[in-house]
């Protein structure tokens, strides 16, 4: 399975870098879920993902919403793979929130993602999968019965999170041109 999310994540870094010279990606890579409200998930699973955006990131960003400048994202839990792309008619899954923020050198330092599953009917099963940087709660994924409005309140009864951790970022910028690289520099710096 995790050479197929990792294959999954490079088609989709090739895809959206393709013709695109000013657009900035990022991959994600959370650490493995310690909490478990229910099955599929393990503790062996976690998070992977992309992001690009259709201009970099500005150095010292507050974190604010980034939706007008998202070009696509993909996100892999292992159970569920929320897409995005931008101007798609019928997408599978709704942003209900995007928020990035940087540090003095253009490194994500802060985020907010929130991304439901779309076409669902009230009380039936919703995929969610949310990312954020402060506080307690760091990733929280699974799924729960719909409410009336695609980004309403649910309560996960199958999925995962990682609570209270400290780690070190798991954004990664990928360079003009490259699929893996180790660092965390913004694409066209050249550092």
């Amino acid at each position: 399975m995790s050479h197929l999310r990792s294959l999954l994540a490079c088609g989709l870094l090739l895809g959206a870098t393709a013709g695109s010279a000013s657009a900035a990606t990022f991959t994600f890579t959370g650490g493995d879920f310690n909490q478990i409200y229910g099955p599929p998930y393990t503790t062996a699973d976690h998070v992977i993902g992309t992001i690009t955006l259709t201009a970099p990131l500005a150095n010292q960003r507050p974190l604010s919403d980034a939706f007008a400048i998202l070009h696509d994202l993909q996100f892999d839990d292992g159970h569920q793979v929320r897409t995005y792309v931008a101007g798609q008619s019928f997408p599978d899954t709704f942003v209900c929130d995007i928020k990035l923020g940087t540090d003095l050198t253009g490194k994500i330092n802060a985020w907010s993602i929130w991304l439901r599953e779309t076409s669902v009917s009230q009380g039936s099963p919703q995929s969610s999968l949310e990312l954020y940087s402060g506080g307690n709660l760091h990733e929280q994924v699974g799924q729960g019965n719909a409410s009336n409005v695609v980004c309403g309140s649910i309560v996960l009864t199958n999925g995962a999170a990682r609570i209270n951790l400290a780690d070190a970022s798991p954004w990664e910028a990928i360079p003009d041109g490259l699929i893996f690289r180790n660092g965390f520099e913004q694409p066209g710096s050249g550092q």
